[in-house]
């Protein structure tokens, strides 16, 4: 190890195992993750030194061969699949494997009936047939209830009925879906339901792609794939075209919505639980935002800790040495002895970049948001735990709040993590441009986090509706509190007549270092935001005299900013929880 390593690790004033723990979730988790760890650092193929100089073809072929030997692994080991995620991240890689686990595998489990689940569930849990998720279209993406695709019931199809599945136009071309392009044979397809005429909105089917045995596309399904992304480039993300495929009535997954034999359509709970994937998907998204930028920082620092370039301090320029020295000195005036003079005796070698504070000003604020986002996600993930608990329970009181909570952290915390890895990645200066500092190729495979499964302005709007309504409630019905959204309390408890005195001088510093003031800080700046967008709302409606979507459209900034605001109140309060 670097002198220069071992003395920064030297000079930690906490415990760095204690603080280990807290990362990875508890000692139970440490140990369960540090045992795949070492399964992982056994077998040679999995190392990732040499991602950064394959072509695309070489970079797919070595992602099969990770995802074979992770099936192996998970077998061998017997590894539940609630506990193959830390393996997934160990892999180092972005493949097919990520959507069969985080998108596939959890809609059979969520939204399938008990006997479907019979039917594929084990299959998926076993890799025995491997899936991903086709909603995006060529022209639809983050409007799900715009998508063309269709499916029109036929109830003499099969002897229990069917769906006519049919790609209608070019726009309406599945595009996008990880592992579609060449490792795939099924997927949960989304498309519109048309019974009797009458368009029912999308709704989720297992759609088989690929023949089990040969792995060739099935008679009318056209498979592509997109292409070389900017990064990414270990999954085949690929594209489909359907001409007219019929499948049984049973392949619609039908936990919440039932279509019987005669084309009767009803539902069994909230039909909002159909759009479920999407919010574990967010919340996977955003658990993983913290890791990605911390994956940056470490590099960075670590840079910045061995880097040295500069003396830090001079004492005299040498400028200034003709003012400073008679003739003679200057004569007797030996090298050593000018460098005596140009630094103080503790600063003659060149400075560690990281002790500059411009260094620090960029990289340690970036360093904090990723444990805040790390945290934050954590909790987020216990809560969604607990709300899925009721969903299958047939309750459904913490729908709203799961879509507000995993909705505002996928959007902030990935541009957050985006901007700060390319924050990290220039800090490393010239280097930082090299695939082999591992930063500028992380950010680029990170990079379309920020974008897919909802983009920051489109989820900015959703999250913005309902704090505008949580004000709303507040304001003018009088309300104290919402059960349905706790994570919004705060708005409520909101005083906006009540005037605001800054701290007085002499107990700021105090105060910067206490956590409950600097959390009330965040909560008063937010609940600012929050109060001023809804009076500008409000005086945009009256303006137009009445509410839609124009008058919404004039406040996005404003919806945006609220968005911004709340998911830092978000940040602040995982730590009393976690710490407490």
């Amino acid at each position: 190890v670097i002198a220069d390593l071992r003395r920064e690790r030297r000079g930690a004033t906490f415990d760095i195992w204690d603080l280990t723990t807290a990362i990875y979730g508890g000692q139970e988790a440490l140990d369960m993750i540090d045992k795949q760890t070492r399964l992982v650092m056994q077998e040679p193929r999995l190392q990732t030194d040499d991602l950064w100089w394959m072509s695309r073809k070489e970079r797919y072929i070595r992602a099969c061969e990770r995802g074979e030997l992770f099936v192996k692994i998970v077998r061998e080991n017997n590894i539940p699949f609630e506990e193959r995620y830390p393996l997934e991240l160990l892999l180092g890689e972005d493949l097919f494997i990520l959507l069969h686990d985080v998108m596939f595998a959890p809609t059979l489990m969520n939204l399938a009936d008990e006997e479907q689940q019979g039917w594929w569930l084990q299959k998926a849990l076993n890799y025995d047939i491997l899936g991903t998720y086709a909603q995006t279209e060529l022209t639809h993406g983050s409007n799900v209830r715009g998508i063309k695709t269709t499916a029109e019931y036929d109830e003499n199809l099969f002897e229990e009925g069917g769906w006519h599945i049919h790609t209608p136009s070019l726009e309406a071309v599945k595009w996008w879906p990880g592992g579609l392009g060449k490792s795939c044979n099924c997927c949960i397809l989304m498309a519109r339901v048309i019974i009797k005429g009458k368009d029912y909105g999308p709704h989720p089917f297992f759609f088989q792609v690929r023949d089990w045995e040969t792995h060739a596309s099935l008679p009318g399904i056209e498979l592509r794939d997109i292409g070389a992304k900017l990064g990414y480039n270990g999954m085949d993300n690929g594209a489909m075209r359907i001409s007219h495929v019929n499948i049984p009535r049973r392949n619609m997954l039908m936990k919440f919505v039932i279509v019987e034999k005669d084309g009767a359509y009803r539902k069994v709970g909230d039909d909002k639980m159909l759009f479920g994937t999407m919010t574990y998907t967010r919340l996977k998204i955003s658990s993983g935002a913290g890791f990605n930028l911390a994956k940056a920082v470490t590099s960075t620092i670590r840079y910045s800790a061995v880097r040295r370039q500069f003396q830090m301090q001079r004492v005299v320029l040498g400028a200034d040495i003709d003012n400073h020295l008679d003739d003679d000195e200057k004569d007797a005036l030996a090298s050593q002895d000018q460098l005596k003079l140009l630094v103080k005796p503790s600063k003659r070698t060149e400075a560690q970049v990281l002790d500059y504070s411009s260094q620090q000003f960029i990289i340690f604020p970036q360093l904090a948001l990723a444990f805040a986002m790390h945290f934050a996600g954590q909790e987020a993930g216990k809560a969604y735990d607990a709300a899925l608990l009721e969903f299958r329970a047939s309750k459904f009181d913490a729908l709203t709040e799961m879509h507000v909570l995993t909705s505002t952290l996928k959007a902030v915390s990935t541009v957050l993590m985006a901007d700060g890895m390319e924050q990290c990645r220039k800090c490393m200066g010239g280097h930082g441009f090299l695939n082999a500092a591992g930063v500028g190729p992380q950010y680029l495979s990170a990079l379309p986090q920020a974008t897919y499964e909802g983009d920051f302005v489109v989820l900015s709007i959703q999250v913005g509706q309902q704090l505008l309504n949580a004000v709303s409630s507040k304001m003018m019905k009088g309300k104290k509190s919402n059960p349905k959204t706790p994570s919004l309390q705060y708005i409520y408890e909101c005083d906006p007549a009540k005037p605001s005195l800054p701290p007085k001088a002499a107990e700021l510093d105090s105060l910067l270092q206490n956590h409950d003031f600097l959390m009330a800080a965040l909560k008063s700046r937010a609940n600012y935001i929050h109060f001023t967008s809804a009076q500008t709302f409000q005086e945009e409606v009256a303006a137009q005299g009445k509410m839609g979507a124009e008058t919404l459209d004039t406040v996005k900034i404003e919806l945006m900013r609220m968005t911004y605001a709340h998911a830092y109140v978000l940040y602040s309060e995982c730590f009393p929880k976690l710490f407490s």
